[in-house]
């Protein structure tokens, strides 16, 4: 084999791989997220909602007891208190809490709530920064929690 031939495998060898990375990139749903949202303009400043593990059911004196563990970040310049209300629904109940958001850091708190009625059941869960547009929502079934 001549120097030219091998320079023209090498050549198409690493052409193949980069063809190879540019089509899983094309197909790969994270990088084309990553492309769009870098195409999107975003808010000066805004606060992520989200659950900090897995809401749970479990039993106190034979009552039901719902966890449901929460958490924030704001993207800003400033910290800034935010209102975070969780209901569980039928039978309704809520529970509310100041939460101190500061830029970039992660704010955390477990929501624990005792729905009147002595037989859990499946819970519908509603989490929701209050003056903002965010909500979750979890179905927590009884059956897996046992």
């Amino acid at each position: 084999m001549t120097r030219t031939s091998r320079s023209l495998i090498g050549a198409g060898a690493v052409s193949a791989v980069l063809l190879a990375a540019g089509v899983a990139t094309a197909v790969s749903s994270t990088v084309r997220t990553e492309v769009r949202e870098s195409f999107t303009r975003l808010p000066d400043e805004y606060t992520e909602l989200y659950f900090a593990g897995t809401p749970a059911l479990t039993t106190r004196d034979g009552r039901p007891v719902v966890r449901v563990p929460v958490a924030l970040v704001h993207h800003g310049r400033s910290t800034q208190l935010c209102r975070v209300k969780v209901a569980v629904a039928d039978p309704p109940v809520a529970a509310e809490a100041g939460l101190w958001a500061q830029p970039g850091r992660v704010a955390e708190q477990t929501f624990t709530l005792t729905p009147n009625g002595r037989k859990p059941s499946d819970y519908l869960i509603e989490v929701t920064l209050i003056n903002h547009t965010q909500s979750l929502h979890y179905r927590l079934e009884a059956q897996a929690t046992k």
